[in-house]
């Protein structure tokens, strides 16, 4: 896969995409037939530039508007572009999961700076408590100097993403 292009997996009911650093516009249209399941894999996307909140919310738009019957996953998304979405309207036009958020934290000892990816199915609403889950990624040991790094986020947010089965459209 070229950086530059957005790449598409189809297996059997699932589509799996996965979206360059920057988004092309426009962005190609999907065929959802008999499709039930869609990922939307942002590793690679830091944040939106202006243009491509455009070129996303049309595609957006085009593809998942009143397609309540398709089941929508995020994976390797940023805490920044799911708070994006909280300030425009119809960002993602339909409800959404997440699979996977990538957090930053902070080493004051060391003065590092960590992009960690906290996985969903790692805090199952069955096996720990919403305060459990807080505290557990309220801070992480630092991978240069092995003391606490703290979470430069609200933690209380991010479990609510985590846990939360369904995470509403953007009104």
């Amino acid at each position: 896969m070229s950086l530059e292009e957005v790449e598409i997996h189809r297996r059997d009911k699932e589509l799996k995409i996965l979206f360059p650093a920057e988004l092309p516009n426009p962005i190609p249209p999907l065929d959802l037939k008999d499709i039930g399941q869609v990922e939307i894999d942002m590793l690679h996307v830091r944040h939106f530039y202006s243009l491509e909140i455009r070129s996303w919310m049309q595609w957006m738009e085009f593809n998942f508007k009143d397609k309540n019957h398709l089941e929508l996953f995020f994976s390797n998304i940023r805490l920044s572009i799911i708070q994006t979405q909280n300030y425009i309207s119809g960002f993602v036009p339909l409800a959404y999961r997440i699979q996977s958020l990538i957090v930053l934290y902070f080493c004051e000892s060391c003065d590092e700076e960590l992009e960690v990816t906290l996985h969903s199915r790692d805090y199952k609403p069955d096996d720990k408590k919403r305060s459990q889950v807080i505290e557990e990624i309220r801070q992480v040991p630092c991978r240069t100097c092995s003391e606490k790094a703290m979470a430069e986020f609200r933690p209380e947010d991010v479990a609510s993403l985590l846990l939360d089965v369904q995470n509403q459209q953007s009104q």
